[in-house]
């Protein structure tokens, strides 16, 4: 097994090379998992949120899909799962918050 594809799981091709967006087909192949279910997991908080991409349309973060995966596969428990979950969703926050300091200051902007 070449050292890139660590998941025997999932042929090297669709293995998440780096963080990118997965739109909910993509999602359904790598887990096998159907819509209905994908959905109803989030809702339980047992799978990482869908992030908005603008309009109606939405994806799942690559990395964040690959860790549950990682997670179904070590047959973690429900509350690991949801732990795991809230982790995920922590970190996509902390990016996030980290992103708005970032931010130009409205004296900035104004120029």
């Amino acid at each position: 097994m070449s050292e890139k594809n660590q998941n025997p799981r999932l042929p090297q091709h669709e293995m998440p090379e780096k963080r990118r967006i997965l739109r909910l087909p993509e999602v359904k192949a790598m887990t096998g998992l159907s819509k209905s279910t994908i959905y109803s997991r989030v809702a339980a908080g047992l799978f990482p949120r869908q992030v908005s991409l603008g309009g109606k349309a939405v994806g799942w973060i690559s990395v964040e899909v690959a860790r549950m995966l990682d997670a179904y596969e070590g047959k973690l428990s429900i509350e690991q799962q949801r732990a795991l979950v809230r982790e995920i969703e922590s970190a996509r926050n902390s990016i996030a918050s980290a992103g708005k300091n970032d931010e130009p200051t409205s004296k900035a902007k104004e120029l």
